[in-house]
């Protein structure tokens, strides 16, 4: 069998090989640069252009001040920038340098950027010049990747820093139950196996142009950007999101992308735009795949692959091909068998196997297991646990999600078991946002729900009480003080005020019978209900 270490004639892998995971994907890329270095590795809605060569040597000069400053193994470097080329060098910098990665959006609000840097106690912040007054005084060490003299003396050539396959590759922060993100540690092992699974079995090539179409802080987003470039296809970057709406398709016209990969939900928004006639293969991840989303392409000449993972095991775990020319499945298009290196399995309660066709927790186990989360040893030890039914097999991680085993052995996703939701793809503790609305001394008791306004349009519902009897409350003040907290895919779109929050028997909110919101009302706050 033919590897990717042993050839240089091959775009990919011939097949799959497990000794893949054994090369972190950095080295992946310094031999791609080898192959085609004057190849076009990066390309911007703005028109800029960037070689593999420049690529590598931009890399290889910032990776080199990161080891001047005591960058090793499992060195986590903070990533807070537009989403330019100069990400994609800070990136493959910090691997070179045999760091870890922790890509913050800068869309976040300021004490939210905060509260990362402190919990991964990262002295080094790599930004833009024009990001400096906002992150200055965060407790960092900026180094701004745009002012060349940061790297004006540094060696353009590889470093060859050794890592090993269990070292932390990135570090990504997700929404917590407890009102405080946590931050999930991935491993080069993870990745490295991911990156082979999307050249190998998913299918990527070096013909194909990927657009980056979700944020660096979206766990789906990290294989989009190194994939490309293991492969030496194009990785474009339309330096906006699909949330805003008309530049993201200007650049879906501009870029000409062959690949995309993101939410169903976001893929909605543009799925029947004549912008899209160049895409051949759809990779959807993040929520479930209905019906009517499968209709939309129906007919198209294009691949559509639906993924499934979590953020604590390097994304995609489980993964489904769907034949365009297929018959339109009733409900939610299956999430498929595991990838690869990766084993899963539907537990009950007491963590034993469910028989086919019962529901069970889906739990993910091999090698995309991640490092658990950083500095909270409680949650690490409640999700990531031992394979009761093979100890031999090592930890497990336990979604929290619902799947049901099918009869051709693929599984279909049920639904959660707790009050984590998706929105948009993102994965969201409705916890958390519930401790931020309690700590506006205006609300006496608080609850989110999300709620289905129509097919792939998941809102999230705030229901709040005053703290004083009989005093309105203001959704436009409640949303702005959200916002300096938390994200804009986590403020609540309707807000409704009750008296009192629904009590069930065990002295919990009752959120089975919290009124449904009336959408014609959306955005203010209502006592009303249907």
């Amino acid at each position: 069998m033919t590897s990717i270490q042993d050839t240089t004639l091959l775009e990919r892998p011939a097949s799959y090989n497990k000794q893949n995971i054994t090369r972190p994907v950095h080295e992946w890329f310094e031999q791609q640069v080898r192959r085609t270095p004057e190849a076009v590795a990066l390309e911007t809605a703005a028109g800029e252009t960037v070689s593999y060569r420049t690529l590598n040597e931009r890399a290889n000069r910032l990776a080199a001040r990161l080891r001047y400053a005591g960058v090793c193994q499992n060195t986590l470097v903070a990533l807070c920038m537009d989403q330019g080329s100069q990400l994609v060098t800070s990136l493959l910098a910090v691997l070179k340098a045999g760091g870890a990665y922790v890509p913050i959006d800068t869309s976040n609000p300021d004490s939210r950027i905060q509260y990362i840097l402190k919990d991964t106690s990262a002295h080094l912040l790599l930004t833009m010049s024009s990001l400096v007054g906002r992150l200055a005084g965060m407790g960092c060490e900026l180094v701004c990747v745009d002012d060349l003299s940061t790297v004006m003396f540094s060696s353009s050539d590889d470093l060859h820093v050794p890592v090993q396959t269990d070292d932390w590759v990135y570090c990504i922060y997700t929404s917590g139950s407890t009102g405080k993100p946590k931050g999930a540690l991935n491993l080069h092992r993870g990745l490295s196996n991911l990156i082979s699974w999307y050249l190998c079995e998913a299918g990527l090539s070096a013909m194909d142009r990927v657009i980056v179409a979700s944020s660096i802080g979206f766990d789906l987003t990290q294989k989009n950007v190194i994939a490309p470039l293991c492969i030496g296809a194009c990785v474009l970057l339309p330096q906006c999101t699909p949330a805003d709406a008309s530049r993201f398709l200007k650049a879906l016209s501009t870029l000409a992308p062959t690949w995309i990969n993101c939410s169903p939900s976001t893929f909605r928004t543009f799925a029947t735009s004549p912008r899209t006639k160049t895409l051949r293969t759809v990779v959807l991840g993040g929520e479930a795949v209905d019906e009517s989303m499968v209709s939309k392409l129906k007919g198209r000449d294009l691949r559509l692959i639906n993924s499934y993972g979590p953020t604590e095991c390097s994304d995609v775990a489980l993964w489904e091909q769907w034949p365009m020319n297929a018959e339109v499945p009733a409900g939610n298009m299956p999430i498929g068998r595991a990838i690869p290196q990766v084993r899963s399995v539907l537990l009950d309660s007491a963590l034993k196997p469910v028989p086919s066709g019962e529901v069970g927790e889906i739990c993910i186990g091999g090698v995309a297991v991640g490092g658990g989360y950083l500095g909270q040893p409680d949650k690490t030890a409640d999700r990531f646990v031992i394979d009761p039914s093979d100890p031999d097999e090592g930890l497990i991680y336990r979604t929290g999600d619902l799947g049901r085993l099918r009869a051709d052995g693929s599984i279909e996703f049920i639904g959660r078991q707790d009050f984590q939701v998706k929105v948009r793809g993102h994965r969201i503790e409705l916890g958390e946002i519930e401790s931020y609305l309690l700590e506006n001394p205006a609300v006496g008791a608080a609850a989110v729900c999300a709620y289905e306004a129509a097919p792939g349009d998941k809102r999230l519902v705030a229901y709040v009480v005053a703290s004083a009897e009989s005093v309105p409350l203001s959704s436009q003040v409640l949303a702005q003080d959200i916002r300096r907290h938390l994200p804009e895919y986590m403020v609540p779109c309707d807000w409704i005020q009750l008296d009192s929050l629904p009590i069930n028997l065990n002295g919990k909110i009752n959120r089975q019978v919290l009124p449904k919101p009336i959408w014609a009302l959306r955005g203010t706050v209502s006592g009303d209900a249907e």
